[in-house]
């Protein structure tokens, strides 16, 4: 965490306007979320944000990202009892919210002011903005799972997550 911390203070120094420091965050496999959790909260992060390994609902080409060992519901319930650790472990109230995938969670944070990300966007409800993100520049740390870490490149694309190509 201090490497973040450090990248993200910064990264501060230079705005004008607020920060909203975001972890999206996932932990797989039975794992006890709890020691990782614990070092991730000191952070300080503003937003806490939880879902699997699924970059897109409407994504018929996942098989990268399957999971034979468990099922896609399975893995919401992880997903809330992530949430609820992190609440445990929260000394201060910190907004969380849980989405279907990846897609939805960076759709929801930017909330359509990045052309790339939105162009994918789907009719559903989602949760309100908590005051202050939508004009907020965004710090997220994605971490947990390395297949969530995979997950967010397929679900932002080579337009928004490039990938240096060596001949």
């Amino acid at each position: 965490m201090k490497w973040f911390k450090q990248a993200s203070e910064e990264d501060m120094k230079d705005r004008d306007h607020p920060v909203v420091r975001v972890v999206l965050f996932h932990c797989t496999g039975g794992r006890n979320p709890q020691p990782l959790l614990e070092q991730i909260q000191l952070g300080a992060f503003d937003v806490a944000v939880f879902c699997p390994n699924v970059a897109r609902l409407d994504d018929k080409d996942f098989a990268d990202q399957t999971s034979f060992k468990t099922t896609y519901d399975q893995e919401m319930c992880t997903c809330q009892s992530n949430q609820k650790a992190w609440r445990s472990l929260s000394g201060e109230p910190t907004k969380t919210f849980i989405f279907p995938c990846i897609l939805d969670a960076f759709q929801w944070l930017t909330d359509g002011r990045d052309p790339l990300i939105d162009r994918h966007r789907r009719e559903r409800d989602m949760p309100f903005l908590p005051d202050g993100l939508a004009q907020s520049h965004l710090q997220v740390l994605v971490c947990g799972s390395v297949l969530l870490v995979g997950a967010v490149f397929k679900a932002l694309g080579p337009d928004v997550a490039p990938v240096d190509k060596h001949e």
